[in-house]
């Protein structure tokens, strides 16, 4: 797990880390990276390393936590809402079109369960946003998370492993267009 300290310069740091990282997958195998490769790329020390992480994968769990937590908090920041799930998708994978590195780091050692738990862990960003908007709860909000994790992230892995060529807006008319092709289909697959 990653526990880095809630300053500047352990931030930087982890960053420093996170940079060294990119630059070893480029010449290395995931698992064949090491932390003196790390600490040779990064300069900084393996005490630090250790201090902020306690193995190499907590680092991309790190990043795409973050970038989660981002791209959530900045959907409920923004000045003017429409509140619907459709303004949220267009906000969602647009910020993904900017933001794909560590996806695409995640899923070439496929880590689709990163993606998918850094997904879950800042739901509750949203949760909390649209609770205070709607007074109904979400009936059965396990599987409503399930469901929405699931397109969310499967979209983003096709759309990373179909080398990023779709807009946000081809994105979305694709993904509208599945959607309504299961309304009144028996087909299941």
């Amino acid at each position: 797990m990653y526990h880095i300290k809630d300053d500047k310069r352990a931030y930087k740091s982890s960053e420093l880390i996170y940079e060294a990282l990119i630059t070893c997958m480029k010449e290395k195998e995931f698992d064949k990276i090491s932390i003196s490769d790390i600490q040779r790329v990064s300069s900084v020390g393996r005490s630090t390393f250790y201090r902020n992480f306690d193995t190499m994968i907590d680092v991309l769990y790190w990043k795409c936590d973050l970038e989660y937590k981002k791209v959530m908090e900045s959907y409920v920041n923004k000045e003017s809402h429409e509140n619907n799930e459709l303004e949220f998708m267009l906000h969602f994978f647009s910020y993904w079109m900017s933001h794909y590195e560590i996806l695409d780091m995640l899923i070439g050692i496929q880590r689709y369960d990163i993606i998918s738990q850094c997904h879950y862990n800042n739901s509750h960003i949203l949760y909390d946003y649209f609770k205070n908007i709607y007074s109904a709860p979400i009936p059965d909000f396990k599987y409503h998370m399930a469901v929405r994790i699931g397109v969310f992230v499967g979209v983003l892995v096709a759309w990373i492993k179909n080398g990023r060529k779709e807009s946000t807006e081809e994105l979305l008319a694709i993904l509208q267009a599945d959607l309504d092709s299961v309304k009144g289909t028996e087909i299941i697959i």
